[in-house]
């Protein structure tokens, strides 16, 4: 399970979980400003047509700043 933190005064406030990043993604990406060193992938797969592939999808834990979130 994915989870995202509210932190206020360096305290975790609220626990959110299934969360969006809103904005244009050179923003979103701008506002990176810690990357974790606990990346993990999870297998999925991409279907088309009825053809079938496997893919990954992926992220360390990040904190970031000033962007919009929501569900």
């Amino acid at each position: 399970m994915y989870l995202a933190y509210l932190v206020k005064d360096g305290k975790i406030t609220n626990t959110y979980r299934d969360l969006l990043l809103f904005g244009n993604v050179l923003a979103v990406l701008g506002a990176i400003d810690t990357i974790g060193n606990d990346l993990e992938m999870l297998p999925l797969q991409c279907s088309k047509a009825g053809q079938i592939i496997p893919v990954c999808a992926g992220s360390p834990s990040l904190r970031t700043h000033g962007i919009k979130v929501g569900r």
